[in-house]
């Protein structure tokens, strides 16, 4: 399998969950690559586009034609006239199948589109003597999220487990769509200055995307591009979003 094709998979959503988070970390420690999966993002986004604009001009002319013509009488059970009628709904309806597979997604939807593809499931962690966190995470896999914000708010007020806490709590409230309690988990795991890598931007960014109120899709693109130009966790997935916004 080709580097192209490899990338093409995690777009269209083919790789499992281990595969895909193998990807993300290349994407992240790997700038070769990353450079290659940006420039696969930019060119998808312009041909995208470019046949947009090239369905749109084909059914202009079909307009413009069909309409400087005399419409016939025609006799409704003719086998000419049914076969004509069938040929051109199956024409429409392809064209129209094209217009919605390459219309781009709100932010609503992108965000939609991630959480349940994405945020379905939680990693395992590593951390030595963290038993409870690993409760919360099972009950957070098994969507028993009334116990997975209990263990995740107690563990919160742990420093030694605060921020992988924090951030497993603000999950537990976004899939739940309790956007703001989602927003101020996120906040405060934007405050640590001591994370290197820190997922709270980009996390904020999802949130504010998928609750869509007034001033929340204009927040969160510019979050998402301080996202990519800091190379923060997500910066790949923003960057993708950002080309089709």
């Amino acid at each position: 399998m080709t580097e192209l094709e490899y990338i093409e998979r995690y777009f269209l959503g083919n790789l499992s969950a281990g595969e895909k988070e193998i990807f993300e970390r290349r994407c992240e420690g790997d700038p070769e690559f990353a450079r290659e999966v940006s420039l696969y993002v930019t060119m998808r986004a312009g041909l995208k586009q470019t046949l947009i604009d090239e369905k749109k001009e084909e059914f202009s002319k079909l307009y413009q034609a069909s309409g400087s013509k005399p419409m016939a009488v025609l006799r409704p059970w003719s086998s000419g006239v049914m076969w004509s009628a069938v040929a051109a709904a199956a024409s429409l309806l392809i064209f129209l199948s094209w217009m919605l597979f390459l219309k781009s997604d709100s932010p609503k939807e992108l965000a939609n589109g991630y959480v349940k593809e994405t945020l379905g499931i939680l990693s395992a962690t590593m951390s030595e003597g963290s038993d409870s966190l690993q409760q919360g995470i099972a009950a957070y896999n098994e969507k028993d999220y009334n116990k997975a914000e209990r263990i995740f708010r107690e563990l919160s007020k742990d420093k030694k487990y605060a921020m992988e806490a924090t951030k497993d709590l603000g999950l537990t409230f976004l899939v739940r769509q309790q956007y703001d309690d989602a927003l101020e988990q996120f906040d405060a795991l934007m405050d640590n200055d001591s994370l290197y890598a820190n997922p709270g931007p980009f996390y904020k960014a999802v949130t504010l995307m998928q609750r869509s109120g007034p001033g929340d899709e204009e927040a969160a693109k510019l979050i998402l591009q301080d996202v990519v130009k800091k190379q923060l966790p997500g910066h790949m997935v923003a960057s993708g979003w950002l080309g089709r916004w």
